[in-house]
């Protein structure tokens, strides 16, 4: 489990031991240290799009994929593919299959006009 707290400390519990909690600290911070570079060079995110990322959900994305569950993505199914983008572990692009044009057209959208993640202040441990 994982606790970020208002002061800016952050609390790992439920790990097999010490190494194991810095591990997960380590990839926090450089998640949290890429969306920053984001905001740096992209600007600070849209409300609205921020707003409409929130009350996005991994069925909105499976609706963008062809749900032909043919694996070309590295996943078995298109579900399993849609939830990993809604957890940040995948990409919408790793779908090689046929896709809606509104898909095509995101994909198509010039880099420094997507919205990009909220950030913080670059992290140290």
């Amino acid at each position: 489990m994982i606790t970020l707290f208002s002061s800016g400390k952050i609390g790992v519990t439920n790990t097999r031991d010490v190494n194991e909690a810095h591990e997960v600290l380590q990839k926090i911070k450089e998640i949290i240290n890429e969306a920053y570079s984001e905001c740096l060079k992209f600007g600070k995110p849209n409300p609205r799009d921020t707003e409409a990322v929130r009350k996005l959900s991994w069925i909105d994305l499976y609706n963008c994929l062809p749900q032909t569950n043919c694996g070309e993505c590295g996943y078995q199914t298109c579900s399993a593919l849609a939830l990993s983008v809604l957890q940040g572990e995948a990409k919408l692009a790793q779908c090689s299959a046929k896709r809606p044009k509104i898909f095509h057209e995101l994909e198509e959208t010039p880099e420094d006009s997507r919205s990009i993640p909220l950030a913080s202040p670059k992290l140290e441990l």
